[in-house]
């Protein structure tokens, strides 16, 4: 088992807009299994600017991890990459208080090399030849930036801190007094709880209770998932092309958050505000194999399918926590004046493995002679089958129960059109992706939308495409959870804009 001190997490990560606790054992890793285990738009300007409706295509490295099979409709060896840029845009409710938060992100969403073998078009046989392809597909951003603030006259952090030590006598919280690792003692250190004299029950009171308290957070999150692709596809008789894949996955996220009380009003107080700081580091590797096939009945109609593995990964975080708090020159009963205490818990590493959700992909392309095509993608992901797992099996027993009982299997739907004018291509499509909570868990749509245009030019040797993709969606924040529910929800509404660049070589 983790120390004491890894379920200071539970209280800082994004917690999941439900109405009431699933289970008090529950660590909250459960949200984390989510968090690295969904998708994001992803792959190249082309892929993207079709909001993704690919399976039935063909010919593009942004694709490959949706299905395989697309590497066997190169009929050149093709270098290619696709930088981006993403504006993220966050508006925070809070108590009647609005605020909004913005962060400007580079990156890059796909790069690759296809190494073709196929045979010349005039050629014949069954075995048309074969192609090969490494790329470097990015699965989701993790970039994003809230802040949230408002007035809270109910509850504070320091409730949640009262429950976890209520019934723990204080001659145990003081032996974590040189090397502190629960978040109960953080907080005894700090004169945020302290022990009711005299009481049997070992129970705890705060300075901040019946008080007017200003609540406000800044969260800062950064890295990407990402997946290294090592991709076969065949060719049978330009009819029917078939691909196996390889993926290895690659986590890297890190959360900086902080959390401020401040109690309002100008009557005497003894505590002025604390500030809590939570930095929390996760990396991680994991591998997956997929297989895919895409037929040509006609010439104007193509099928698509694909299945990939759940990717089983291998994770460690390392995290840490520490409190400022000032206080109003309160007189101790020994004599000593508090006006500052400061403390911090010794930094913690934590390893555990995740198996994400394997997934299903099934679409239809229908072509228009050469002016251009209209396709679709209906995508299967069963998020009810995530497990955590570690050393010991019984620690994440109460999250994987969690998993079963609030997440869904969801469905995707994707559907887009590309015009073609001679050299240039304009495209332009929808995807929206279905929430993978339960609808009786949820307080509001959790579901994603994604809108997206783009334009393309094909010459002998090289090309170039473009898209821009607007990503819209709503989540639920808590700084902290109480044993009623009635800790403070912030409502986030999510507006991401996205452009991409993809420039290929052909050889």
């Amino acid at each position: 088992m983790p120390p004491t001190y890894f379920y200071v997490i539970l209280f800082i990560i994004v917690s999941i807009p439900i109405r009431a606790q699933v289970t008090s054992e529950a660590l909250g890793y459960y949200e984390d299994a989510l968090r690295f285990s969904e998708f994001d738009l992803y792959g190249s300007a082309r892929t993207q600017g079709l909001a993704g409706a690919q399976t039935a295509l063909g010919a593009d490295l942004g694709s490959v991890y949706s299905n395989p099979a697309v590497i066997a409709l190169f009929r050149k060896s093709t270098l290619s990459i696709s930088p981006s840029l993403n504006l993220l845009s966050t508006n925070s409710e809070f108590q009647g208080t609005s605020t909004n938060n913005t962060k400007l992100n580079p990156s890059v969403n796909s790069m690759g090399l296809v190494l073709s073998f196929q045979k010349k078009d005039y050629e014949g046989g069954l075995w048309q030849g074969g192609n090969f392809s490494i790329s470097l597909t990015q699965l989701n951003n993790f970039q994003n930036r809230l802040r949230y603030q408002g007035e809270n006259n109910q509850n504070s952090l320091t409730n949640t801190f009262i429950e976890r030590a209520n019934g723990i006598p204080v001659e145990t919280l003081e032996t974590e007094l040189d090397q502190i690792e629960s978040l109960e003692a953080l907080a005894y250190f700090t004169f945020l709880i302290n022990p009711v004299v005299g009481d049997s029950l070992n129970r705890y009171f705060s300075f901040t209770q019946n008080e007017r308290l200003q609540q406000e957070e800044t969260i800062n999150r950064k890295g990407s998932r990402n997946v290294w692709n090592f991709t076969y596809g065949g060719n049978l008789a330009d009819r029917f092309y078939f691909g196996l894949g390889v993926g290895v996955d690659i986590i890297q996220y890190e959360s900086e958050n902080k959390y401020q009380e401040k109690v309002l009003g100008n009557q005497p107080k003894i505590l002025e505000e604390f500030v809590l700081e939570d930095r929390l580091q996760v990396q991680g590797t994991g591998i997956n194999f997929s297989v895919g096939f895409i037929a040509r009945p006609f010439y104007f109609l193509r099928v698509g399918t694909s299945i990939t593995s759940p990717s089983y990964y291998s994770l460690q975080e390392n995290y840490s926590t520490s409190v400022v708090a000032n206080y109003n020159d309160f007189i101790l009963s020994n004599g000593d004046t508090l006006r500052q205490k400061v403390a911090e818990t010794l930094p913690g590493t934590f390893k555990y493995r995740l198996l994400n959700p394997w997934r299903a992909s099934m679409g239809l392309a229908l072509f228009i002679g050469k002016r251009g095509f209209i396709t679709g993608d209906i995508e299967y992901i069963a998020y009810n089958d995530m497990t955590l797992r570690d050393e010991n099996s019984l620690t994440f027993q109460a999250d994987n129960e969690v998993i079963s009982k609030i997440y869904q299997p969801t469905l995707n739907y994707r559907l887009a059109g590309e015009l073609r004018l001679k050299d240039f291509r304009l495209r332009g499509g929808y995807a929206w992706y279905q929430a993978p909570i339960k609808e009786e868990y949820l307080d509001i749509d959790l579901s994603r939308q994604y809108i997206t245009i783009g334009v393309g030019l094909r010459l002998p040797n090289y090309f170039l495409d473009f898209a821009l993709i607007n990503n819209t969606f709503s989540q639920i924040e808590s700084p902290y959870t109480l044993s009623d529910s009635s800790e403070p929800q912030i409502v986030i509404k999510n507006n991401f804009w996205r452009t991409v660049f993809t420039f290929g070589y052909y050889f």
